[in-house]
């Protein structure tokens, strides 16, 4: 019986399209576009990019995505029949349709008490998406390490590694965006094992040093404090080895976010927007203003992982020391005197056609 209704799942996704968009949705996805114009004006380069058959996978680590909402651009697990409490295609995950929450091992993506931060930046991302089809070959996976609490416990720089192993180990990634890190700043929310912060951050590089062998890039926010330098105070995982750390430019190439030689890029990540799921309000209503680090790094993870449609055979040593060269001297410099490990904004379109 069980394979019967399997059966009948897997032709009804391939005939009528799970994935299928609503007119409402869509309308959505275009009035968020509008607001993102700025941004995505910015970004019609994409259009030259050839078509690809290929897809690529992007973990975005963080909280709760309304899969109900937001779910075209999303990977899907065909081989899973979701909401059916049960481990259909055998991979030790119940459920994991679109994605997967740490927290319960399942794919039930919880709603935070908190936050739909993520929820913002899969918006952001569709916003893109709706506008550029060369984008829509990255399929985007949500992973959640907060479940229905607002407490960092002190599991929680496990769980972010956990999360990353699994999405490496079970979804195949190639691509991976954390918008969430750790401080001498913000250390009193924060929980360590056995109380011990250095064995947390050990067990998170290995996780780095883990995606690197597997040809994983992984990327991470810097801090979204402005007079913070980072080679005096670190943000984990941002400054882990063998992760790109990601500040935050307006579009007036000023920098917003903190500093630091150990900040590797900065990126457009003021005045963006996305869609507010929690809000019983419609049209702009809907529409919520992001800022932050937070966001510019899911956008350079995201336009970087073109990279990987283009060229799938690319190592990952061709592809960091090209996103390390991808920058536009030109028109670009970033304005301000506090500096960067360079200062220069990322350019995906130069690192994209290099």
């Amino acid at each position: 019986m069980n394979t019967i209704r399997y059966t009948c799942f897997i032709f009804l996704f391939l005939t009528l399209g799970i994935s299928s968009i609503t007119l409402a949705q869509q309308e959505k996805l275009d009035l968020l576009s509008e607001y993102n114009r700025p941004l995505i004006n910015r970004l019609k380069f994409l259009e030259k990019i050839p078509s690809s058959n290929n897809e690529v996978r992007m973990a975005v680590i963080g909280d709760y995505v309304d899969t109900n909402q937001l779910n075209r651009y999303l990977h899907q697990n065909i081989f899973e029949i979701p909401n059916d409490g049960i481990d259909n295609d055998h991979n030790g995950l119940i459920d994991d349709y679109y994605g997967f929450d740490v927290i319960s091992l399942s794919g039930k993506l919880e709603a935070p008490k908190f936050s739909e931060h993520e929820n913002h930046i899969i918006s952001l991302l569709h916003s893109i998406q709706s506008r550029y089809r060369i984008t829509q070959q990255i399929k985007l996976i949500p992973i959640g390490v907060f479940g229905n609490t607002n407490e960092f416990d002190a599991n929680f720089l496990l769980k972010i590694a956990q999360a990353i192993r699994y999405a490496i180990d079970k979804k195949k990634v190639k691509v991976v965006s954390i918008s969430y890190g750790y401080s001498e700043f913000n250390k009193h929310i924060f929980q360590f094992v056995n109380s011990d912060k250095d064995q947390s951050w050990a067990y998170l590089q290995e996780t780095m040093d883990y995606a690197y062998k597997n040809g994983v890039v992984v990327f991470a926010s810097g801090t979204n404090d402005p007079h913070r330098n980072h080679d005096k105070e670190r943000q984990i995982p941002a400054n882990l080895n063998k992760v790109i750390s990601v500040a935050n430019c307006n579009f007036q190439f000023e920098l917003m976010s903190g500093y630091g030689e150990n900040l590797q890029h900065c990126y457009f990540g003021t005045k963006l927007f996305g869609i507010n799921s929690s809000s019983s309000m419609e049209g702009p209503e809907k529409i919520i203003e992001l800022k932050g680090t937070s966001f510019a790094t899911p956008l350079v993870a995201f336009l970087s992982a073109i990279k990987f449609l283009t060229h799938p055979n690319i190592s990952i040593d061709q592809f960091k020391s090209l996103h390390e060269k991808s920058l536009d001297s030109k028109q670009r410099i970033i304005k301000g005197s506090k500096k960067l490990k360079h200062q220069y904004m990322f350019s995906p379109e130069f690192f994209l056609h290099q």
